[in-house]
């Protein structure tokens, strides 16, 4: 997906969707790179196995599609990291075989690297649509307006043993009054 920066240019930036997630995140280092604004705000997130930390800042980010015209405004809680790399490994796609008009959201879906942004339950099953591909050697591709999207199986024979590791993020939040 796209997102736009202080000054209204563009940049790619990779998200991770999960409709358990009461809030979105982007990372400092997008933050840096976007130049966006950053707004003070104390908020305790609590996540998987009870795990608490503090964010303390947030941002505003309007992010658009790079397959339509769909944009959205959302505000992003700000981590130092979302998640490692993902997937943890290369996921060998040279058998897969799809509909040349599947546009996927993410092209390099397949290599490792860093994740920019969480995109959480508010914008989630906005952005969700009804169309899905079953295509051969996968699962599913789901279709949502910023393109397909591909969930692998944690044990799937794409991911190599040795790199399997589940991701889940669940997060509830409060906002914390400033002690002055």
């Amino acid at each position: 997906m796209k997102v736009k920066d202080c000054k209204g240019n563009l940049h790619t930036c990779r998200a991770l969707l999960n409709c358990g997630s009461q809030s979105n995140f982007i990372t400092e280092s997008a933050v840096r790179n976007l130049g966006l604004k950053q707004t003070r705000n104390q908020v305790p997130k609590t996540g998987i196995n009870n795990a608490t930390t503090v964010t303390n800042y947030n941002v505003n980010l309007e992010i658009t599609s790079m397959k339509n015209d769909y944009t959205s405004k959302l505000k992003c809680l700000v981590l130092p990291r979302i998640t490692n790399k993902m997937p943890m490994t290369d996921i060998d796609i040279s058998t897969w075989k799809c509909s040349s008009d599947v546009v996927l959201g993410d092209r390099d879906f397949s290599k490792p690297a860093p994740i920019d942004i969480l995109l959480g339950a508010e914008i989630y099953f906005e952005i969700l649509m009804t169309e899905r591909y079953v295509c051969k050697g996968l699962k599913v591709l789901q279709n949502i307006k910023l393109g397909y999207i591909l969930t692998v199986k944690r044990n799937h024979s794409y991911v190599k043993e040795y790199k399997r590791q589940c991701h889940s993020f669940f997060v509830q939040y409060r906002q914390i009054p400033f002690i002055t």
